[in-house]
């Protein structure tokens, strides 16, 4: 294995197993969602494909405080290869979410409080992408005969906002992550395959604003670690047109966090987030040979 793959592929392990280690040390907010990790596991020149996805969101905090989330939206991913092992990839969606909590209450009486908040999530980024191991084998010609497994790494950089409106209060965060991880590739057929990811996104922390009828305070985001992974399933349905992609796919992400009590003792808040996605995905530039896949449509 060239020195440079192994670089990389023992660095992201052991920030994978370690990031609950540095979030005891490096953060302390909960109930943050990073968008899915990438799921492009193939980069070839001049290659272009879109991706789009239904995303459903559920979300669970517990803690110092206990609340529910579900979410549901749209995702779309650009990806355009540089060269056959490089490639760039473009990513933005939207996430309508509702939040039912449960707090302390700290008006001087004992017990609980529970309020509903509606709000939506919009997500921005952008990653370089790194063919490790290549994928899909070509012939002379430059067309795919087969497709195999693969690795690619991939990071860069996301841009997250999130409005939440409630009876007395609306809230406005903007944070910024940059994710690395790696994506593979398991073929079960040149049809069928597994797409497991794995991603390491580090939150450089955020701003935020929380406004009421009379006031205006304004929260600083405080650095996080958020591992994500997960695996998709990809279909290719038509014999004569490999070039389009069913998917479907689950992503999780553990966030664990410090939090200060009222007593001046650290408490923990666990939050774990479940994605569902399903997707369809063109691919355009592409060459598959005919005598593998079958006559392809014009």
């Amino acid at each position: 294995m060239p020195i440079y793959r192994f670089i990389v592929l023992t660095g992201l392990v052991l920030a994978f197993l370690y990031g609950d280690l540095i979030n005891d040390a490096w953060g302390q907010q909960t109930n943050n969602v990073s968008p899915p990790p990438l799921s492009t596991p193939n980069v070839h020149s001049g290659v272009s494909e879109l991706n789009i996805r239904a995303l459903y969101l559920s979300s669970e905090t517990s803690g110092t405080s206990s609340s529910e989330m579900t979410g549901a939206g749209l995702f779309g991913e650009f990806t355009r290869g540089m060269s056959d092992r490089t490639g760039f990839n473009l990513r933005l969606g939207i996430l309508g979410l509702e939040m039912e909590q449960e707090s302390p209450t700290f008006t001087g009486t004992k017990g609980t409080q529970e309020s509903t908040t509606d709000g939506v999530m919009l997500f921005y980024g952008g990653n370089l992408l790194f063919e490790l191991f290549e994928g899909e084998k070509k012939d002379a010609a430059g067309e795919v005969i087969k497709i195999g497994h693969g690795l690619t790494f991939f990071s860069g950089l996301n841009l997250n906002m999130m409005s939440m409106t409630a009876d007395d209060f609306d809230l406005l965060l903007l944070t910024y992550e940059i994710p690395v991880g790696l994506v593979g590739q398991i073929a079960l057929s040149n049809r069928i395959q597994i797409v497991p990811f794995v991603s390491v996104n580090f939150l450089l922390g955020g701003t935020g604003t929380i406004e009421t009828d009379s006031t205006s305070t304004d929260i600083e985001i405080e650095s996080q670690v958020i591992p994500s992974y997960g695996a998709d399933i990809i279909i290719r349905p038509f014999r004569n047109a490999p070039n389009w992609k069913f998917s479907i796919g689950t992503v999780l992400q553990q966030v664990t966090a410090n939090q200060s009590s009222g007593a001046g003792e650290d408490e923990t808040d666990n939050t774990d987030n479940i994605m569902i996605t399903f997707g369809l995905v063109y691919e355009q530039g592409q060459h598959y040979s005919e005598t593998v896949f079958g006559p392809v449509l014009r």
